[in-house]
């Protein structure tokens, strides 16, 4: 029952590999591809490398999708790693700066989701993943009224 703590390194590694791929594509004009570069705000993030994700979409123009506050352990992570609300620590990395997808959102607060209607943000939400995993349904009811609110998947397979 020993927790294996997640070591990035690898993610990170492969994450410069795909940049450098995209920077080099030269036959592919702009708006036949976007990248969206993704990772999780959890405790295990690197927060350097959550800035150069943001740096990187705007300088492409493009979107970030991540998931965020999916479940209550995530929410108390990013609060214990980033000791701010998790709004805060997404503005804290320069992710606000960005067209932002944020993938589940279960378990925003109220002063988030108002600072969230502040920029450009979706949320993705994914009842049914979420059902699956346990990890609750976002008050989307309350959510709409400040940020677009959409439905999603989590991803192919998540949902048997």
């Amino acid at each position: 029952d020993d927790l294996e703590l997640y070591d990035n390194k690898k993610d990170i590694e492969l994450e410069n590999e795909f940049m450098e791929r995209v920077n080099n594509i030269k036959e592919c004009e702009r708006g036949e591809y976007f990248y969206l570069p993704g990772k999780i705000l959890h405790i295990d993030a690197d927060k350097d490398y959550l800035k150069r994700c943001s740096d990187y979409a705007l300088e492409l123009n493009d979107p970030i999708h991540i998931h965020f506050c999916e479940n209550e352990n995530e929410v108390n992570g990013i609060k214990e790693n980033y000791n701010m609300d998790p709004v805060d620590a997404l503005e804290s990395v320069g992710l606000l700066r960005n067209k932002l997808i944020l993938a589940h959102g279960t378990f925003i607060s109220d002063e988030g989701i108002k600072k969230l209607s502040e920029h450009d943000v979706s949320i993705s939400h994914n009842p049914v993943s979420n059902l699956d995993l346990g990890c609750g349904i976002a008050d989307i009811t309350k959510y709409k009224k400040y940020v677009n609110v959409c439905l999603g998947t989590d991803g192919v397979g998540s949902c048997n």
